[in-house]
């Protein structure tokens, strides 16, 4: 299939499903706009066009995703024997049995299929009115970022409550593998485990990024502490309102920074002895 075929085909689909859901959303512009098609004076700047072309279409499969999923199922569906109601309709709107094919064989709307590290970030409910909450992205298998502050920490519990609760076993868990990664290396500073801190970034030393956020299908309550991310300048964290430190959780603490100034006094000492050798 060509590109401006493809392209075309998606334009059907995605206005189909949006008029079957009376979903509203901004349309990305056109693929094409990119000039994938055009004409150039040198092979570069023909390259350059068509890799934004190329990229964009991610966009416009991204658009498709997201109507999909916002597609209601019914009780009768049997993922295996029964088409998705989203195929039913693309059917019923006379799509070629070709064309609907290769929508369904896309790797980007099987369920089962994920990404490491490929997540979303959310504005304040309060503020973005309609905007899908975080358990739907979780439910999707799509990691959840979102800013959390004062304004976060006091709204209401029925809005709150459309923000994701990390149940405290997974808690639990990130916290032990930070202790077992402090442990194990002498180049990171202490971390403070009690404030549930975890900074993300392309250094080594960002351990938990796996441990917070494979996060679907987690059974959340509202008991839990909330999964939160705040944001200044360029830092992103992401970690759960500070409790009061309970004697378990201090005495992890003091172990973890007992283990790892042990471990900082070996090296020392092994660099001292290295000096002593090469003299």
């Amino acid at each position: 299939m060509t590109w401006s075929k493809a392209e075309k085909l998606l334009v059907k689909a995605t206005d189909h499903l949006s008029k079957e859901n009376k979903l509203c959303y901004a349309k990305p512009f056109l693929p094409s706009a990119w000039g994938y098609s055009n004409t150039f004076a040198s092979h570069r700047e023909a390259l350059r066009h068509i890799e934004e072309g190329q990229d964009w279409f991610a966009m416009w499969l991204g658009v498709l995703y997201w109507l999909v999923r916002r597609t209601p199922e019914g009780e009768g569906c049997v993922e295996g024997l029964k088409p998705e109601t989203w195929v039913i309709m693309l059917i019923r709107y006379t799509l070629q049995q070709r064309e609907v094919n290769l929508l369904c064989l896309n790797l980007l709307l099987q369920r089962g299929w994920r990404v490491d590290h490929v997540g979303v970030f959310l504005h304040n409910p309060l503020h973005a009115i309609g905007q899908p909450s975080a358990e739907w992205f979780v439910h999707q298998g799509i990691s959840v970022w979102y800013r959390w502050g004062e304004a976060e920490y006091s709204m209401p519990l029925d809005i709150s409550g459309r923000l994701v609760a990390l149940s405290y076993e997974l808690i639990r868990k990130a916290h032990s593998q930070l202790e077992e990664d402090q442990i194990n290396t002498t180049v990171a500073p202490p971390v403070s485990f009690s404030q549930y801190d975890y900074n993300f970034s392309d250094e080594p030393t960002s351990y938990s990024y796996d441990a917070v956020f494979e996060l679907s299908n987690v059974p959340t309550s509202s008991t839990s502490p909330i999964l939160t991310t705040s944001m200044s300048d360029s830092l992103v964290t992401a970690g759960v309102p500070p409790d009061p430190i309970d004697p378990d959780t201090a005495a992890v603490e003091k172990r973890a920074l007992e283990d790892a100034e042990k471990c900082r006094q070996a090296h020392e000492t092994w660099e001292e002895w290295k000096l002593k050798l090469d003299h």
